[in-house]
């Protein structure tokens, strides 16, 4: 796209894409095609943002990123308010709008998910702390899985304990604060999210 080189400034451009792909009348068409729009616009918009409007694993990467930023959204936060109020243009039933939008970010991140799956696999191994590969995994599973989700997989996991707040594993032994979970979840993301982008180079 044209607009993407900088011809037209990004407000206009995003503008005009908010009015072609969502602004204008879906007269007679189901309210899912109206999400599907909706959804279509912001990956669409974060792409020319970032210079990314070419197919590929660059395309892919900030798709992920949009689509987290979609799921871990804040309706009260006015950083999103643009987000609910396309929401809410979607139909007189804004929540049932929002619901098939929902469904929409899930299937395109089980897929991104599943990209990021098969590009980690081919990396040459290395050698890494059990709790760094069992975070990796999860996270390819559930990219937008929260701390506490993962706490609860490390109590079921059997080669693992959760004593005195401390995360155990038992072969290779090794520990971790529970209180380190966090930090430790939000570098497997960020390490992920750089071998995709690494691929898509």
């Amino acid at each position: 796209m044209d607009d993407a080189a900088g011809k037209i400034p990004f407000k206009e451009v995003a503008e005009r894409l908010y009015q072609e792909m969502v602004e204008r009348e879906y007269e007679g068409e189901p309210l899912d095609s109206k999400a599907t729009a909706y959804l279509n616009y912001v990956l669409q918009r974060e792409r020319i943002r970032q210079g990314a409007t070419d197919a590929g694993q660059r395309q892919d990467a900030v798709d992920y990123e949009t689509l987290v930023t979609l799921k871990n959204a804040d309706s009260d936060d006015p950083q999103h308010a643009h987000a609910m109020l396309a929401f809410q243009r979607l139909s007189v039933d804004p929540i049932k709008a929002a619901e098939y939008v929902e469904r929409l970010i899930t299937s395109r991140q089980t897929e991104l998910s599943q990209k990021m799956t098969d590009i980690a696999s081919k990396q040459r191994p290395r050698g890494r702390k059990p709790f760094a590969k069992i975070i990796d995994e999860i996270v390819r599973q559930d990219p937008s899985i929260s701390r506490n989700s993962v706490l609860q997989r490390f109590k079921k996991h059997e080669e693992f304990n959760v004593i005195d707040d401390k995360i155990i594993c038992h072969e290779p032994h090794d520990e971790m604060p529970v209180s380190g979970l966090s930090q430790a979840l939000s570098r497997s993301k960020a390490r992920l999210l750089k071998i995709l982008k690494k691929h898509s180079r």
